[in-house]
């Protein structure tokens, strides 16, 4: 990482920002690769120095090869990272315009945006739990929910068809029982959901992105 790139970034001194980052990635091994922090360097010096496709550019390089344990694609994640105001501003700056022209960059990932506040119980609850997905196509994916009621998590709306099929909009709704909490599984169409489980499963293989949600208390 150069110290100095950052330093001359939070002084908005733009231009020696990027020579900086430059002169860091030239010093490293030959086929070595850059770390995060030095292509997320250059890619904000260059958004602040005015240098927007040189931005982009490296923007692409940072999330599709930088390492590091941040999700440089998720803007939440970079605005939770520990970085100052003025590099966060200029990464969301890059991370914005780098998914508007390169959406297969988009993180795939899934949200609950409402569920209902009726407890577990034999009938249907009174509200439909809805949702999104983002960064697929609809057609090669579909959401499975489970619902936690008496120490288990049960696939719904019912065991019988535990899957529901996202809109071309990226939204998705369905019937469910009530529960103590949701969950809510972004997975490929070849997925084969168990209609009881004690625990859900993580990200991985089949399971593209998983998502929990609590009722809230009336």
């Amino acid at each position: 990482m150069s110290t100095k790139g950052w330093a001359m970034l939070n002084l908005h001194r733009n231009t020696e920002a990027v020579a900086a980052f430059e002169t860091s990635e030239q010093l490293l091994a030959s086929g070595e690769n850059p770390a995060s922090y030095l292509l997320a360097g250059q890619a904000a010096a260059n958004w602040a120095a005015g240098r927007k496709d040189n931005a982009v550019a490296t923007y692409v390089r940072l999330i599709t090869v930088g390492q590091g344990n941040i999700n440089w694609a998720d803007s939440t994640a970079v605005a939770e990272a520990d970085l100052t105001n003025v590099e966060k501003r200029a990464l969301l700056e890059a991370l914005t315009e780098t998914l508007r022209q390169h959406s297969e960059l988009t993180p795939q990932e899934i949200a609950i945006t409402s569920v209902p506040a009726d407890p577990p119980g034999a009938g249907m609850a009174s509200e439909r739990i809805k949702g999104t997905v983002g960064g697929v196509n609809p057609q090669d994916y579909k959401v499975v929910i489970y619902a936690r009621s008496g120490g288990k998590w049960r696939a719904q709306p019912t065991a019988a068809s535990p899957q529901t099929y996202v809109g071309n909009d990226g939204k998705w709704e369905s019937e469910t029982h009530g529960g103590t909490e949701f969950a809510a599984l972004l997975v490929k169409v070849s997925y084969k959901p168990e209609g009881t489980r004690e625990t859900i499963p993580g990200v991985g293989e089949d399971v593209i992105a998983v998502a929990k949600k609590k009722p809230e208390k009336k």
